[in-house]
């Protein structure tokens, strides 16, 4: 079993190419599926819109298509305040949010093989990161607005940042993978 710096790190085994394959496969796949739905003008997570909109119209963490608006708890913050930032920003066009999520899911490719190379071998990683890469519903979803994506990425880097906290028990690295596990109950994880 690698340390956690040995999973990062192209010693003796090309991790850095196998990675950097990764990423660009990972990245293309989402490209091309964001560019092959192009819904980027529709929003598939209406909620988060919603919610949006009315934080925007200061009514606050609110949603109404249940019934009257009312303030909730419906949707995860998090997820939500991502959206939101991309909503102030570049409006009703939501490709740079697609595209956002596209560069996420790479990560959480590059993570799956860190943590797979950490766990078993430098071969499993390799392709754990290719499954991930590859797998059409996580391919999917990085093209709708919904918090998976997000989720995935978060789940991932906790992961890591965990293991590497009882590498190297240093403060830093356990206040980092306590920070991501506060993120990731703000986003359901």
């Amino acid at each position: 079993m690698e340390s956690w710096r040995e999973s990062w790190s192209g010693e003796g085994r090309g991790a850095k190419r196998a990675a950097l394959l990764i990423f660009v496969i990972a990245l293309a796949m989402r490209l091309v599926a964001i560019f092959y739905l192009r819904n980027w003008n529709t929003v598939p997570g209406y909620e988060a819109l919603e919610v949006s909109k009315n934080i925007l119209e200061g009514h606050g963490f609110s949603i109404g298509f249940l019934g009257p608006r009312q303030v909730t708890a419906y949707q995860y913050p998090l997820y939500t305040f991502f959206f939101l930032a991309h909503y102030v920003f570049f409006g009703r066009n939501f490709l740079p949010l697609e595209l956002t999520q596209a560069l996420i899911g790479a990560i959480s490719c590059l993570f799956t093989f860190a943590l797979g190379r950490r766990l078993f071998d430098h071969a499993t990683g390799f392709l754990a990161g290719l499954i991930c890469a590859f797998y059409p519903i996580y391919v999917y979803w990085t093209g709708r607005a919904q918090a998976l994506t997000l989720e995935i990425f978060l789940l991932l880097a906790m992961v890591l940042l965990l293991g590497r906290a009882l590498d190297r028990d240093r403060a830093r690295d356990w206040l980092l993978a306590g920070a991501l596990v506060g993120l990731g109950a703000l986003s359901k994880t």
